[in-house]
């Protein structure tokens, strides 16, 4: 194949590869918005009908999200809304990286006016709904309320912290992978000044064997032999793996375990080119190295 058939199948490949994603995020908001849609049927009429359920994800507590649509149905009367009164207007999706959650900013017509009166979190596997925030608040279109998640969504992991309380209060630092990052370039410099005694602050206790202890809920003790083991080889596992803290990057596998508190990521070395896995957990406010 010459060098002119060559740009034609990369192009003609290339464009192949926009219209599936142009498709496929076409489709997505066709189910974003057919979602609402039934969100507000099922606010009106209050019936477990399927259309609504249809959009519920595999992954959803299905019992708390009935409940919370009762919520909806019942402020719907409350508030004295005729059918035709409230009008879906606009949906958009942020990516809360790493963690397969999607937050869900929805924009309902009211008056004249639109609303961010609904906030919902999906699954980015099915796309599906998992939980809504504040449900008591929703259709009340109270202008004090006005415009809370709509300020802030350039930044998802706050508009997260409406749902952070069915993940265990969730602390907003471990979705930030500068956090992450800053985290494995402090354990680098540390150990490429030969500080090793500061280490054991930053590295979490991983063995199950002492009662007394939590495993990775506590940070190693320089007093425990087998932590003064465990520290040393960890020191001399990263010594010398990357040129310096200001060279690494993370690469890839960015993931973060919302229950558990835990991040884990590839991170790599411009200089040196060497790579390595890390995960932490996030324990009172510190980050501390687990694998």
């Amino acid at each position: 194949m010459n060098r002119g058939n060559k740009r034609v199948s990369f192009l003609l490949w290339t464009l192949s590869v926009l219209f599936f994603q142009l498709n496929t995020a076409a489709q997505r908001t066709e189910k974003d918005n057919s979602m609402v849609k039934a969100m507000l049927k099922h606010a009106q009429q209050g019936d477990r009908d399927q259309s609504t359920a249809l959009f519920f994800s595999k992954n959803a507590d299905t019992v708390l999200l009935w409940k919370k649509l009762s919520v909806l149905n019942r402020n719907w009367k409350k508030y004295g809304h005729a059918a035709d009164s409230v009008q879906f207007h606009d949906a958009a999706q942020y990516n809360l990286e790493g963690t397969g959650l999607n937050v869900m900013l929805v924009l309902l017509r009211y008056r004249n006016a639109n609303w961010d009166e609904l906030l919902l979190l999906t699954d980015q596997g099915d796309n599906g709904l998992l939980d809504i925030a504040n449900p008591e608040d929703v259709y009340s279109f109270n202008t004090a309320k006005f415009r809370r998640y709509y300020d802030l969504k350039e930044t998802p992991a706050r508009l997260f912290s409406f749902f952070s309380a069915g993940y265990g209060g969730a602390d907003l630092t471990i979705l930030n992978k500068e956090n992450a990052l800053k985290a494995v370039q402090r354990i680098i410099r540390l150990v490429e000044n030969n500080r090793k005694d500061s280490l054991y602050a930053l590295i979490a206790y991983n063995r199950q064997d002492d009662p007394k202890r939590k495993y990775q809920e506590e940070p190693c003790s320089p007093d425990e032999a087998r932590d003064r083991a465990y520290v040393n080889r960890v020191f001399y596992e990263l010594q010398g793996l990357f040129s310096g803290p200001g060279t690494m990057w993370i690469s890839a596998n960015f993931s973060v375990n919302l229950k558990n508190k835990s991040v884990g990521f590839r991170a790599e070395c411009k200089g040196t080119k060497n790579g390595r896995y890390f995960r932490f957990v996030y324990r009172k406010g510190n980050f501390l190295l687990a694998e």
